[in-house]
């Protein structure tokens, strides 16, 4: 049976506000893809979201940038079952 689990996409979900909501969507049960363009800030995302249960996903890189945002687009379709996940550039 396929997993059911809701996926949310959180830009700018590296630090401050983003973080912060990406934090409240995992206990409710959610999958979720955090997007930010700091490398510092994308690893210590990584490493305090995956202190709680659900699958978590960073992505580097801005959506604000078409290109970019096109490149991400097929990548939540296809959660792998790992906690990490990092798109290429």
């Amino acid at each position: 049976m396929a997993d059911k689990r809701p996926f949310a996409v959180v830009t700018g979900g590296t630090n401050g506000i983003g973080l912060e909501l990406a934090k409240l969507f995992l206990p409710d049960g959610f999958d979720i893809l955090i997007a930010g363009e700091d490398d510092a800030h994308s690893d210590t995302a990584r490493q305090q979201l995956s202190k709680q249960d659900g699958n978590v996903q960073v992505w580097k890189g801005d959506l604000g940038r078409l290109q970019q945002g096109v490149v991400l687009w097929p990548r939540p379709a296809r959660l792998s079952t790992s906690r990490r996940f990092e798109a290429d550039r």
